[in-house]
Order: structure tokens, then sequence, then C-alpha cells
């Protein structure tokens, strides 16, 4: 069978995210029904393949391997009893057959796809924390609700459209994430979470939503929606930047000071390292009530990226740093001290 081998290549990495050392098979595509397909316990891809009427399973990163090396246009692939064998030009490769693994929910009846919001893409890229290691790490879809948190800070996304409810982990959102915005539907079933479009189906593991605290997350939620805010000053996301190399790690944490005043945010640090401190100012003064809160400098920067203004919220004795954008809001807990 003659092949392109690009495209080849091409379609073996869009299913490369799936493979791993987990259950038997994960480190291995499957060949059938036209379709190329992995599965490594936590996510199934499959994708349309350009080697039809073929039925096998190999090691998926040896064979990515061997086709990236050659360097033909076309490779001329055959199987024998127990051998995936590729010819490229003068050069012969041969591979291990393994048994094909029915294992993964993509040899299952298909669940009847969902239209997705048109926004739902730029709401995973909100909700994802990266390392997240909470409890509730992940993203909990639900109405047109689609929220995240690590328990200092809280991301809540407003969608266009209502969604069903599911909750997945980080690294399903990272894998969808890396595909770019090119879901159209969703599906799911009792233990799945499924993303689709014509060429491209990805299941992810579906976490149990009953044990999500959407109550608690949203109570928080709604206490800050009507948090008075200013716009964010042009520069205060560069100014923050540079105040990096002074900030020391505090239990895990990089506490940055930020001080509203009426001319301005003033960012200051001072630590055993050293002390930075800048001023970014309005374009006019505002009625802002002078107070001075500390919060981590990544969270910062994090919810800084997705927002236009900013307040403190006065929660009974706590304080939240809450940043506001058009569909979403990013709310981060403040640092004693």
């Amino acid at each position: 069978m003659i092949v392109n081998r690009k495209l080849l290549v091409d379609q073996l990495s869009m299913v490369l995210p799936a493979t791993g050392t987990g259950p038997e098979g994960s480190s291995r595509v499957v060949f059938e029904n036209n379709a190329l397909s992995a599965y490594n316990g936590h996510i199934a891809i499959e994708v349309p393949c350009s080697m039809k009427d073929i039925a096998c399973s190999v090691n998926a990163s040896e064979l990515t391997t061997i086709l990236r090396r050659f360097d033909t246009a076309e490779c001329d692939i055959s199987l024998t009893e127990d051998k995936f064998i590729i010819k490229a030009g003068k050069a012969k490769a041969s591979l291990k057959l393994f048994p094909i693994v029915h294992s993964s929910c993509l040899f299952l009846d298909r669940p009847t796809g969902i239209p997705f919001p048109s926004d739902y893409h730029d709401a995973l890229a909100t909700c994802h924390i990266p390392g997240n290691k909470h409890l509730l790490a992940g993203a909990f879809f639900s109405g047109t609700s689609a929220v995240s948190t690590d328990g200092m800070r809280i991301n809540h996304v407003t969608l266009s459209e209502d969604t069903n409810k599911f909750w997945i982990n980080d690294t399903a959102i990272k894998t969808i994430l890396k595909y770019g915005n090119v879901f159209t539907q969703y599906a799911i079933t009792d233990g799945h979470v499924w993303f689709r479009n014509d060429e491209l189906v990805i299941a992810v593991n579906r976490l149990n939503d009953e044990l999500y605290k959407i109550d608690k997350v949203k109570a928080y939620v709604e206490t800050c929606k009507d948090v008075d805010t200013v716009y964010i000053p042009e520069g205060l996301y560069a100014v923050v930047q540079r105040s990096a190399p002074f900030t020391e790690t505090e239990q895990s944490l990089q506490p940055i000071q930020l001080s509203f005043l009426p001319t301005g945010i003033y960012v200051a640090v001072d630590t055993a390292h050293g002390a930075y401190e800048e001023m970014v100012e309005f374009e006019d003064e505002l009625p802002v009530a002078e107070e001075t809160v500390r919060v981590d400098y990544a969270h910062l920067l994090y919810a800084l990226k997705r927002s236009n203004a900013i307040g403190i919220k006065h929660i009974g004795d706590d304080r939240m740093l809450v940043l506001v954008s058009e569909t979403g809001i990013v709310m981060l807990g403040t640092l004693g001290g």
C-alpha cells in the first residue's frame, strides 16, 4: 500500500496525546475501520486514516519516529502475520504487530452530538489552571457557567448558550486546547465527555460532577459580581512582570503588593532579594478608596491576561482581588501582611 508519508505522520501526531504507559495497549495506535485511534486510560482520540482497509496495532512512538526519519514523499506499507513493514526508497523497517485491544469507548456506540456554544474554547482556556493540584481542579460546566478553582483563585465564564453539566480535569483541558477552536459538538455519557468535529473525535474521562462544590463556588461569584472596579491601566501587566526578579517564595506563593490610589495602582515588592516599586497611573484621577492588598505574582499575571477591570471585594473578614472582563470574572484570594 503506497501512502503519503507526511500525511500519515500528521495523523499519528493527532492521536499521540492519547498514548502513554497506562493500561494494556496504551503505548500503541490502532488502525481499523479506516480510522486511526489511541487510548491511554484517560483520553481516547480518533482521526480518519489515509491507510484504508487495514486492521492492526503497533507501537505509536516507534512508528512515528521511523516515518519522521525517512525523507521520501511516499512509503510502501505492508503486513505479514506478525510484522508491520515500511519501505521508503532503499530503506526498509519493520515493527512488531500486537493484537488490537478494544478497551476504549471509541469502540462502543457513539452518543448523539450536541452543538457547542461558540465560546466554549475561550471558556476552557480561561478555566485551565496549570499545575492545579486542588481537590476541585479542572473545569466544571453547567448551564451558562464554566468555572474552575485552585483554592486561591476562582474563574467564572458566562457562556453564550446553555451546556449540559460535566467536569473534566486539567490534563483533558490541555489536550483539548492543543487542537485549537475546532470542535463543533460535544456529548456526555456516564464515563466520558466527547469533543468532536467531522475529522476528529476526542473522549476524555468525566469526573463525578456530583462531588463538585459548585454552590460554594457560585456563592463567591455572586458576591463578587457587584464589586466596584476601575479599568486596568495600560502597562500594569508589564510592571508586574518587571517585579518578578524581586519576588520571594512564601509557602509556594510569590507575594506582590498592589495599592489602589486615585491617581493609579502602585506596585511594590520588598523581600530579602531586594525591592521594586513602580506607579501605573490612570489617565485621569478616579474616585478610588485607598487600599492595599497582597496577592500571588503568578496568579495576578494569570488574571490580568484575561481582564480589563479590577477591584477589591470585602467578604466578611476576607478580601478578594476581583478582575473582570466582558464574559468572565477571576477572583484572587489575598495574602496576609
